[in-house]
């Protein structure tokens, strides 16, 4: 009779399913352990995968370089990545202006936006269903001076000042591992 149990498919996905929820269920206990793990991973996985998908995209144009040109593999990759470069420093340079122009025009639209809103708001109270309602003394509730508007928004920031540093440091060292691991997965690729 047990080797018809033994034998059952049924027997044998239940125990494999109870034996990985076993797993997952003491791996999430011991989650302190794997921790520093995780955050090793997740650091190179960045890296490698950006690298991994520009080595796709630029591992053609070395290997037309050393056809066409005869370069040896040093060189054509050495002037694949100042090509590149060059097209990074380019987009930037072309796009920091727009974006700034954008950031200055915001901040220009604002009062405007906030008195248009505003007199939308009393246009809204003119509607018989909301006479019942006193707009000015919720608008006054709402507190939505530009002091205030500005206070929440410094202190929001200040509160989230750990987030930006560590997200700033985690760009920083994708910047710096990314083209020297490109660089050798484009030198060393075959």
């Amino acid at each position: 009779m047990f080797d018809k149990i033994k034998q059952s498919k049924l027997f044998f996905w239940s125990l494999e399913s109870l034996v990985i929820v076993t797993l997952v269920f003491v791996l999430s206990k011991i989650n302190f352990l794997f921790a520093p793990l995780g955050t090793f991973f997740s650091t190179l996985f960045a890296p490698v995968l950006i690298a991994g998908f520009l080595y796709y995209l630029l591992n053609p144009i070395v290997v037309f370089l050393m056809k066409t040109i005869k370069m040896k593999r040093v060189f054509a990759v050495i002037s694949v990545l100042f090509l590149l470069l060059g097209a990074i420093v380019l987009m930037f340079f072309s796009f920091i202006p727009n974006l700034v122009n954008q950031i200055s025009q915001l901040a220009e639209n604002i009062p405007s936006f906030a008195r248009n809103m505003e007199s939308w708001i009393y246009s809204l109270a003119d509607d018989p269903i909301f006479q019942q309602i006193d707009i000015a003394q919720q608008l006054e509730n709402l507190n939505l001076s530009y002091g205030s508007i500005i206070q929440q928004f410094l202190s929001g920031v200040s509160t989230s000042l750990g987030s930006i540093v560590g997200t700033i440091a985690s760009a920083t060292m994708i910047i710096v591992t990314v083209p020297f691991i490109l660089f050798y997965m484009l030198k060393d690729g075959e």
